[in-house]
């Protein structure tokens, strides 16, 4: 499998987190009270956008290893790259 394999895959894999998040959003709060889980979602959703993006561009396994593990090294990436 590539790398542009593989983010794909992540992309969609984001996809469905985000997906899910809303659907719970839209939910009557009565159903799910607490916002948390919903926020979750949406974070690892965001997360995995990200690391797509990322491993689409061809970003060395050098370079990537802390991005997999670590949201501020995930994060200095991207203000790097000014996303």
């Amino acid at each position: 499998m590539d790398d542009l394999d593989l983010a794909a895959g992540m992309f969609r894999y984001a996809e469905s987190f985000r997906r899910a998040a809303d659907l719970l959003r839209i939910q009557d709060r009565k159903m799910l009270p607490f916002q948390q889980p919903i926020y979750f979602l949406y974070y690892h959703s965001i997360e995995l956008y990200l690391k797509a993006f990322f491993k689409a561009q061809g970003l060395p396994d050098s370079e990537s290893v802390n991005l997999w593990t670590d949201f501020r090294a995930l994060k200095a990436a991207c203000e790097r790259r000014e996303l």
